[in-house]
């Protein structure tokens, strides 16, 4: 995901998911002054949200992590729970497992919805068969 070079400027931004070229949106919030005053890394406003797609930085982070540390597309009989969904991460998960669970404790829309797991204590969970 490195620098992407159109007409002899370089763009700092390629979204890997729908191939968006160009500056990211502002994402987050302001609204905890305490934050700001600690320096609270990935807290506040920040240029992180594809203006295209909407994907955030934790999102695609955690795509580019499983596509090419854990190259997930090629392991056979792959099991995902995945809770508290992201939107393109969900599909692109689901393109690639026949045996993916989404859950939320929030989302009506998932398959698995479960209020006694916390967003807080898991993210991501995959097995490998």
């Amino acid at each position: 995901m490195g620098n992407v070079i159109e007409s002899g400027n370089i763009s700092p931004f390629s979204c890997p998911f729908c191939g968006y070229n160009g500056s990211l949106d502002l994402m987050g919030a302001d609204r905890f002054p305490v934050l700001r005053t600690l320096q609270v890394i990935g807290a506040g406003r920040r240029a992180a949200r594809c203006p295209k797609c909407k994907s955030s930085d934790k999102e695609r982070l955690v795509y580019t992590y499983l596509k090419e540390v854990e190259k997930i597309e090629k392991t056979k009989g792959l099991s995902i729970l995945h809770i508290a969904p992201e939107s393109n991460l969900q599909i692109w998960l689901q393109s690639i497992s026949d045996k993916y669970i989404a859950g939320d404790a929030f989302l009506q829309n998932q398959k698995f919805r479960h209020s006694c797991i916390s967003p807080w204590q898991y993210n991501h969970v995959i097995q490998r068969s």
